[in-house]
């Protein structure tokens, strides 16, 4: 639903909106004095006219004055200026003291905290320009003004999204109570790679709108914290004295481990759920965490309501599945036995990821009935086992139509073909009997039963994405900056890049000008298209062939060249 109405948006044409022609250029300025010198005075005629730069210590906004040296006691005067925020109509030049920031700065840290860098970026910028930036104390006090406006305008945004995720279930007869039941996706990310991190985000999303409803971050940090205890001692009077006054407005929400902030966050979220009419009684999740156990655990909502799972498809197959087999893998070779390599049956790491492929198309393919499903799962390695001698197919499904060529050939009288031929991914009797015992406990109908809708997280981890894109996992920055990325990204995933960006500036009295809304058009055009293009089963067919063409060229050089990359090995 959300992708159809951004596809639907971004084809239509732009909605009065206010849009300006008064666009931002780079201008030399020897450039402005070769025209001024082609400019004749208005009061003595002469060619005399200067142009003045006056530095007033505002970052790229400046003060220009246009004179001329012949009559410049009693002639031409002029006085210019960048405009403020305030008042777009507003020519004035105030003093550094002023409460409201230039219209050029502020647009200009947009743009850097948009593509994802600091100040350090912007000081680069002006270096390679030769342009003088605002000051890094300006900068903090920028993303201030920016961060109490987008976060207002998110508050908008997703209160919209939840109208939206209400009118949708009320349309389908789902739920028609005050309190709705929904299924979201829920799942937490982290600003530093690995376990450590100081800053994680947990966001929730409806499974059947798509549209981002809620989020929570956590943080374990404070620079006033961390300032204070350098300045006046951890240990001092004088910092206890000044930590009671900072407590409510300290930015520290979360004193466990790293690894508990997607739990923690799903606490915080779960239990103000209520407050806008919902319950999320079904949470569609990788299992990475013990965030469904503990929200039951702390009865969010109530001793009687036990919250469901539903297992994302993609992380049963890659964590469960995948890992596991290449657990066995690394275990048996530790133990002197050789699982991989080049005989036949071996268990490759392309043997792998095509028994994850299969696995995964098992969940698919029978979706709503887990029996069928357990059964095709079990037919993966009892059909990849079976020989000539020994047949093993009575899990593989029987008809003219099936997958296996043995049940096949046997639905159409003929003879079958050499099993040698014709399966594509051989397993050898040692690889069974270690890998068996994954296939049992991964087609355990419990398991089966949490994977009959075929759901995915990648709605997360396009959101995921989204964010860290604005605020880079390589670089430290404050739970004010992640603020402003989330509020960004949960923005544009919702509404699309034109509609929100055109909604934040407008928060911080912009106009998008008319070149930027043709821009922000393109982009989610682009991104209509990109949607439309791979749920095209034509396109998803081209794509995996030529990853599946891209990996056999690296395997071959691979063999060609032998070993020319291992830790230790030169």
């Amino acid at each position: 639903m959300r992708l159809q109405n951004n596809f639907e948006e971004a084809e239509t044409p732009t909605k009065e909106v206010q849009r300006t022609k008064d666009e931002y250029i780079f201008f030399q300025t020897s450039l402005l004095q070769s025209l001024l010198d082609a400019v004749v005075c208005k009061v003595c005629f002469s060619h005399r006219i200067e142009a003045n730069i006056i530095d007033v210590n505002c970052g790229f906004a400046k003060k220009i004055e246009i004179i001329c040296r012949n009559c410049e006691e009693s002639g031409l005067n002029a006085t210019i200026s960048s405009t403020l925020t305030s008042n777009n109509n507003r020519n004035e030049l105030q003093s550094n003291q002023t409460s409201s920031p230039f219209d050029i700065n502020i647009r200009i840290s947009i743009a850097f905290l948009e593509m994802g860098k600091n100040y350090a970026g912007i000081e680069l910028f002006s270096m390679i320009m030769n342009m003088k930036p605002f000051s890094k104390t300006s900068f903090h006090k920028y993303l201030d003004t920016i961060n109490n406006s987008v976060n207002k305008k998110l508050d908008e945004i997703l209160e919209t999204a939840r109208s939206k995720v209400k009118k949708k279930y009320f349309v389908e007869n789902i739920e028609s109570q005050e309190m709705t039941n929904i299924t979201v996706s829920y799942d937490g990310s982290w600003l530093t790679r690995g376990h450590t991190s100081l800053l994680g985000v947990g966001c929730v999303i409806d499974v059947l709108t798509g549209y981002v409803i809620d989020f929570e971050i956590m943080t374990k940090y404070c620079h006033e914290c961390v300032m204070a205890k350098f300045e006046l001692g951890e240990e001092s009077a004088e910092f206890f004295m000044w930590m009671e006054s900072h407590q409510s407005s300290c930015q520290i929400n979360h004193t466990g481990s790293s690894g508990a902030m997607e739990m923690t966050a799903a606490v915080d979220i779960w239990r103000r759920s209520e407050k806008f009419g919902f319950r999320y009684s079904t949470m569609l999740s990788d299992g990475d965490s013990k965030t469904l156990s503990h929200l039951n655990e702390m009865e969010v909502y109530g001793k009687d309501f036990i919250i469901q799972k539903e297992e994302c498809i993609n992380h049963v197959k890659k964590r469960q599945l995948g890992t596991a087999l290449r657990d066995i893998v690394k275990l048996w070779r530790n133990r002197g036995v050789t699982l991989g390599g080049r005989m036949y049956g071996a268990l490759k790491g392309t043997t792998i990821d095509k028994l994850c492929k299969y696995y995964q198309a098992a969940i698919y393919r029978n979706k709503n009935d887990v029996t069928a499903m357990k059964n095709e799962i079990m037919a993966i390695i009892y059909h990849g086992v079976s020989t000539d001698e020994n047949p093993q197919h009575q899990f593989c499904p029987a008809g003219e139509n099936s997958w296996c060529f043995y049940q096949t050939a046997k639905a159409r009288g003929v003879r079958t073909g050499l099993h040698i031929k014709n399966i594509g991914t051989p397993i050898n009797k040692l690889v069974f009997d270690k890998i068996l015992p994954v296939f049992v406990r991964l087609s355990d109908e419990s398991l089966l039963s949490r994977c009959t809708q075929g759901r995915t997280q990648n709605a997360n981890e396009c959101l995921h994405s989204l964010i860290w894109n604005k605020c880079p996992k390589e670089i430290f920055v404050s739970k004010k900056r992640l603020q402003i990325a989330v509020a960004e990204a949960i923005s544009q995933y919702n509404d699309g890049f034109r509609k929100s960006t055109f909604a934040f500036l407008e928060s911080l009295n912009f106009s998008l000008g008319t070149v930027g809304d043709k821009i922000a058009h393109r982009r989610d055009q682009k991104r209509a298209k990109q949607g439309k293009d791979r749920n095209n089963k034509m396109y998803q067919k081209v794509r995996k062939a030529k990853n599946i063409m891209r990996k056999r060229i690296d395997k071959a050089l691979e063999d060609s060249e032998g070993v020319t990359y291992k830790a230790g090995a030169f």
